[in-house]
């Protein structure tokens, strides 16, 4: 992961807060103004997704559509 190359000293790199670095032998530091970054869905083409699967996706496509500006 990019953590073992930061703690390998071969690196530096962003890292999201859910990221628990308490075991890791790398200093953190906190970015205090509101950071924005892309993120998308992927699922395997053309195999099967559960009901809930599906509708889990819709949630999340109607949920940005409502909330964000999609590029």
């Amino acid at each position: 992961t990019n953590i073992d190359l930061v703690a390998k000293n071969e690196g530096i790199s962003f890292i999201l807060d859910a990221v628990d670095l308490k075991a890791e032998k790398v200093i953190t530091k906190a970015m205090t103004e509101p950071t924005y970054v892309t993120i998308g869905l992927a699922w395997k083409k053309d195999k099967y997704l559960s009901y809930a699967t599906r509708a889990l996706i819709k949630f999340i496509e109607d949920y940005i559509k409502e909330h964000f500006t999609i590029k």
